[in-house]
């Protein structure tokens, strides 16, 4: 069997376990998973996603086990790394966490959230500089881009360079405006609410960096925009 048509079959079986998770059934899940394994013994993702059900349900023993078994399988896989990252994060094992996600930074297969994880342990770090440049380089992915540049605000918003947060903050919240748009004419309402809890949050930081630099916002604009629940006027 091809790797093509390995991944193909697997795909089948992994959006069984995904329904069998959205039916609060994990158990039924880890059954396909475990199945997949066997019948696609040179597969790694099979393994990784495994493991994210057992550490979902906090079976932490079990769920290191599998990511390491899929880095076995196939060693400098990305995923595998980026999920012993989050083992050790639960484990409060942040250096070694940060080890796990440079690890697969270093891969050049990293997704968003491996830039995205490694930023936030560099900013409840205090490592601010650190957390800059993971999410400069988690930019560049392309993926996600409204909270990448997101959380570029929130770096040097934490670093009081509050012009240079609005420069991220704004285009970012233009950009989650159109992504809650589409997800409404899409029907997917789960997760324009989502969308649009952060949204908020945007706004609010936006907010607060025009406070801080103590700019006064014409009160006509304010009323009419989004940012009018951010002030109590």
């Amino acid at each position: 069997m091809t790797n093509e048509n390995s991944e193909k079959t697997y795909q089948e079986l992994k959006e069984k376990a995904e329904a069998a998770l959205s039916a609060d059934n994990s158990e039924l899940a880890i059954s396909i998973y475990e199945d997949a394994v066997t019948c696609f013994p040179g597969n790694p993702n099979p393994l990784v996603d495994l493991g994210n059900v057992f550490l979902d349900l906090r079976q932490l023993p079990e769920a290191e086990r599998a990511f390491k078994k899929s880095l076995d399988i196939s060693p400098g896989f990305s995923r595998g790394y980026h999920s012993l990252a989050l083992i050790c994060s639960a484990k409060e094992m942040y250096q070694q966490a940060i080890e796990y996600y440079q690890m697969a930074i270093d891969t050049g297969e990293a997704k968003y959230g491996t830039f995205n994880n490694l930023g936030n342990i560099y900013i409840d770090l205090k490592e601010l500089n650190k957390a800059e440049k993971v999410f400069k380089q988690g930019c560049e992915c392309g993926e996600h881009k409204s909270t990448a540049l997101y959380n570029l605000g929130r770096v040097y918003a934490l670093q009081k360079k509050y012009e240079q947060a609005l420069e991220y903050y704004e285009p970012a919240t233009k950009l989650l405006e159109e992504e809650v748009k589409i997800d409404h004419e899409k029907g997917l309402d789960k997760r324009a609410e989502i969308n649009n809890k952060n949204l908020f949050m945007y706004y609010k930081s936006i907010a607060k960096s025009y406070t801080d630099l103590n700019i006064l916002l014409n009160i006509n604009t304010v009323l009419k925009s989004p940012l009018s629940e951010c002030f109590q006027l």
